[in-house]
């Protein structure tokens, strides 16, 4: 990244590196600034290269995991967003198994909250 800023795989790899860090970190502050690092490049592949559905896979899964530390009111209202960015990914790929699996899973947990 420090010779190619603009290097969209770099920055969503990096995304998902930062992400499967915060996974396995027993430290939660340290877990929960690697998930804010990790949006922060999410954020950067996303407006480098639109057309990259990893980018936005990766955006999605990032802005869902921000919800479990910014509570459900921000989950609630990123839920939309995330949506967004997963259905733009399978546009962009209808091969990805992963992709349609995180779009199923959203439609799925929609579908079972009780109003």
């Amino acid at each position: 990244l420090v010779e190619n800023p603009t290097n969209a795989e770099l920055q969503w790899r990096l995304a998902r590196a930062l992400y499967d860090l915060s996974e396995v970190e027993k430290d939660t502050t340290l877990s929960k600034d690697l998930v804010y690092i990790a949006m922060k490049y999410a954020t950067q592949a996303v407006e480098t290269d639109a057309n990259n559905f990893a980018c936005h896979k990766w955006y999605g899964i990032v802005l869902s995991k921000i919800g479990d530390y910014e509570g459900t009111k921000a989950s609630i209202g990123n839920a939309f967003i995330v949506r967004e960015h997963w259905q733009k990914a399978v546009e962009l790929n209808p091969e990805d198994a992963t992709s349609l699996h995180l779009l199923g899973r959203w439609a799925s947990k929609i579908a079972s909250i009780s109003w």
